[in-house]
């Protein structure tokens, strides 16, 4: 098995008050982006807005794609969280 790569934190700009849950993510992720479910690390819904862990293989991929999907309505932005 490979090891588990160091995760990249994506913040992005739907949470609980857009009505999103982590299926919601998740989902767009998977059938939207075409991205493998090994990609995807711990997954956290806030309140105004979603943390996200990714493979460092994918962040570019997913920042790319999800600028062009909506989730519950909503037009979807994601950058590199400012913490990580």
């Amino acid at each position: 098995p490979t090891p588990s790569p160091s995760w990249v934190r994506l913040f992005v700009n739907v949470g609980r008050k857009d009505k999103v849950g982590t299926k919601d993510l998740v989902g767009a992720l998977t059938r939207e982006l075409g991205l493998p479910r090994e990609a995807l690390g711990r997954i956290e819904v806030r309140e105004g807005f979603s943390l996200l862990n990714v493979s460092p293989e994918s962040v570019d991929r997913v920042l790319t794609g999800l600028a062009r999907v909506t989730i519950r309505g909503r037009r979807v932005s994601a950058r590199r969280d400012r913490e990580s």
